[in-house]
C-alpha cells in the first residue's frame, strides 16, 4: 500500500493483529487480539475464544465470542453485541447487547440488554 493512504479497506473475511492506520472490513474478522491505531470498521467480528479490541473507535454490525470480550475504544458503535464475558472501557451504542457478565467503564445505550444476574452487571443502566 502506498504510504500516503490515510485508511485501508479489506474486502472478504481476515483474520489481524495489528494495524497503523484506519482500517475497514468488509466481511468477518476472527483474531485474539486486533490493535489498531485509528478506527475500526466491520460487518462482522465472530471469535470462537477470548478476544482483546484495542482501538480509537469501534463500529461493527454484528460482535460475537464464544468467550470474554475485552474492548478498550473510545466508542463502540454495534447492532448486536454477544459474549459471555464483556469487559469494555468506552461508551457503548448498540441495539441488542446479551451478555453473562459486564464490566463497563463509560456509558451505554442500548434498546435491548440481556444478562443473568445484576450482580455481575458492574455499571448504572439509569445514566442518562
Amino acid at each position: 500500500l502506498e504510504s500516503n493512504k490515510p485508511d485501508i479497506s479489506i474486502y472478504g473475511d481476515v483474520t489481524l493483529e495489528n494495524c497503523d492506520k484506519n482500517l475497514t472490513v468488509v466481511g468477518n474478522i476472527n483474531s485474539e487480539s486486533i490493535n489498531i491505531k485509528g478506527d475500526l470498521s466491520t460487518d462482522t467480528i465472530c471469535n470462537f475464544g477470548d478476544i482483546t479490541i484495542n482501538c480509537n473507535n469501534l463500529k461493527v454490525d454484528d460482535l460475537r465470542s464464544s468467550g470474554s470480550i475485552k474492548i478498550n475504544c473510545k466508542e463502540l458503535i454495534s447492532s448486536d453485541f454477544y459474549s459471555d464475558k464483556s469487559n469494555i472501557i468506552g461508551d457503548i451504542k448498540t441495539t441488542f447487547l446479551t451478555t453473562n457478565q459486564l464490566t463497563l467503564e463509560g456509558n451505554i445505550n442500548a434498546t435491548g440488554i440481556t444478562y443473568q444476574s445484576n450482580e455481575e452487571l458492574k455499571t448504572d443502566l439509569n445514566k442518562p
